[in-house]
């Protein structure tokens, strides 16, 4: 009986580049790394919280405007900036995007 040559595994499915959970999980940027996901991609999340900080808002904002009253603010930035941000915010995490060759 002739012996077929075996067929090679089903490529796996496309995937979207994840975006790590949470700030800087390091379990999950140990599982992403081993399972061949490369990081292709970062910034930063800076929030300035009033209930952090009272002054961390208005530190985030250039131009005060009086009919608006920030308390919580969500930005984000390039990640040469991390040391300075990290002074100034009591919350900086670095945003990784790790993707697969499919």
């Amino acid at each position: 009986m002739p012996r077929w040559p075996r067929r090679p595994p089903a490529p796996p499915p496309p995937r979207r580049p994840p975006w790590t959970p949470g700030p800087d999980d390091p379990d999950a940027l140990t599982w992403y790394r081993a399972t061949g996901f490369a990081e292709s991609d970062h910034y930063l999340h800076v929030y300035a919280n009033f209930y952090t900080d009272a002054a961390e808002p208005k530190r985030a904002i250039a131009e005060r405007r009086p009919d608006l009253r920030p308390v919580v603010l969500f930005l984000h930035a390039k990640l040469a900036e991390e040391a300075r941000l990290r002074k100034e915010f009591a919350r900086v995490h670095v945003c990784r995007r790790f993707a697969m060759p499919l």
